[in-house]
């Protein structure tokens, strides 16, 4: 078993190709594949969260006709970057789209602090609103922190018991900052750049965490791992960023792929054969 834990596949940069990434995805590995089990898409505002549920729902029906059994899941929210984007009508959307039964999880919320595409402000709102229908929907809640770890983190023990804890995407703290995530119940999602020689501190987080909290991403198409860093990432590349991560902690990685494949399942209370 092996799942993408984050990914974006309804961004234009897969526009030209998006069936053939994901046939790739699930092809076998022994056929050139990724041999994926399961891939979470993940909605940036509501368009793309729109996309995401269409992408899904078009992959089962894809199942049924050639017999696969592996499948997407959607998550559904606002980015920071589009945070002010977000109105009434937005978290309507948001919350009509949660209804369907691809529907996984809220997100990605939280703050980025690096880039600030919106008002922090604006980032702040949405990031309290998106927490507060991941409790009313009690669907787990995945989280974007960007230069933001110690601000993320105290809305997030501040609202504690407002939200439903789930994942934190493309986790880049120190070991000290994971074990506060663990604490709040969250699970942390590794992505390519641990396959990068100069990402120590990355190293020593994926050495340190439990077997039952770690999880592979690729947030294709971006932070592609070696060997294909700078160029376009998709999820069948997760393969080489478990590869990587199993050697850092001197496991077999076959049995941290499954690993991390039952706890993705578990976060997002996923059945495969419901």
């Amino acid at each position: 078993m092996l799942i993408d834990s984050h990914a974006h596949l309804d961004l234009p940069q897969f526009n030209k190709d998006r069936e053939a990434v994901i046939d790739r995805a699930f092809a076998d590995v022994d056929k050139g594949g990724g041999g994926l089990t399961a891939i979470i898409t993940i909605g940036i505002d509501l368009n793309s969260s729109k996309k995401a549920v269409e992408i899904s729902n078009q992959n089962t029906e894809a199942n049924q006709k050639i017999e696969r059994n592996s499948d997407i899941y959607a998550v559904v929210g606002v980015h920071p970057h589009d945070a002010k984007t977000v109105t009434k009508n937005t978290l309507d959307g948001i919350k009509e789209l949660s209804n369907n039964k691809k529907v996984v999880g809220i997100g990605e919320t939280g703050l980025d602090l690096f880039r600030k595409l919106s008002p922090v402000d604006r980032q702040y709102k949405a990031f309290y609103d998106f927490l507060d229908l991941s409790g009313e929907v009690e669907l787990p809640v995945v989280i974007h922190d960007r230069e933001a770890n110690a601000e993320v983190l105290k809305v997030l023990t501040e609202r504690r018991g407002s939200y439903t804890p789930g994942i934190i995407h493309c986790f880049s703290g120190d070991w000290e900052h994971a074990k506060k995530c663990l604490d709040l119940d969250f699970y942390i999602s590794i992505p390519g750049v641990v396959t990068f020689p100069k990402a120590k501190e990355l190293h020593d987080v994926v050495k340190r965490l439990p077997s039952n909290k770690i999880l592979f991403e690729t947030d294709a198409p971006f932070l592609a791992p070696v060997p294909f860093r700078g160029k376009r990432n998709e999820p069948a590349y997760v393969r080489h960023t478990a590869m990587a991560a199993a050697e850092i902690r001197g496991d077999f990685p076959e049995k941290l792929m499954e690993a991390a494949a039952l706890n993705t399942l578990k976060a997002f209370r996923i059945d495969l054969f419901d």
